[in-house]
């Protein structure tokens, strides 16, 4: 009645009930301590000075319809942000990005584009200061045009814990621009 299989499978089932116990106290405490630091309302964070540029390019990709030139924007901007809160003894990493919203030409649609991003691991990286950073990423628009619309900037972030669920948030800070008329390359050249 008492073979090794059967005390193997006793010792395998505590061995799970108490990691999953564990790991739950893990999760809560976590989130206890995030919730008690008030992460979801960091308002010591400053995105300004956006500079809009726009260009028409090829694109044999994103949304490009018979190889035409598609429009294309980046932006130059400043960031001063301490993000230090966000970091806990759960912590893996902390996946920042900034992101602009802006109306799509249909009523009541939006569209959500991010223009920078980063990955910082040590609470010692997480205080941010750029001048003058241009975006990361250019941004080709779903519809043929988002000229002229104003687009509402936030630096959001997405903390990934050792344990426990990926957390979602932004800073308390948001920064509007109207995105730029396009640059004529044979004015520049004159």
């Amino acid at each position: 009645m008492f073979n090794i299989v059967s005390r193997f499978q006793a010792v395998a089932n505590q061995a799970l009930t108490s990691s999953v116990i564990l790991s739950a106290l893990v999760i809560v405490t976590t989130l206890l301590q995030l919730y008690s630091t008030d992460v979801w309302s960091i308002n010591s964070t400053s995105v300004s000075n956006i500079k809009p540029t726009a260009l028409v390019k090829n694109s044999f990709n994103y949304g490009s319809v018979n190889r035409k030139p598609k429009e294309n924007s980046k932006i130059q901007f400043d960031i001063d942000a301490d993000l230090t809160p966000l970091f806990n003894w759960n912590t893996k990493q902390v996946f920042i990005y900034l992101t602009a919203e802006y109306p799509g030409k249909s009523e009541g649609s939006s569209n959500k584009v991010t223009y920078w991003d980063k990955i910082i691991t040590k609470p010692e990286d997480a205080k941010i200061l750029l001048k003058n950073q241009r975006s990361k990423y250019s941004v080709w628009d779903i519809e043929k045009s988002f000229r002229g619309r104003d687009a509402i900037v936030k630096l959001e972030w997405n903390i990934q814990p050792h344990i426990g669920p990926l957390l979602f948030g932004e800073t308390q800070t948001e920064e509007t621009f109207k995105f730029a008329e396009i640059q004529d390359k044979k004015k520049d050249k004159n």
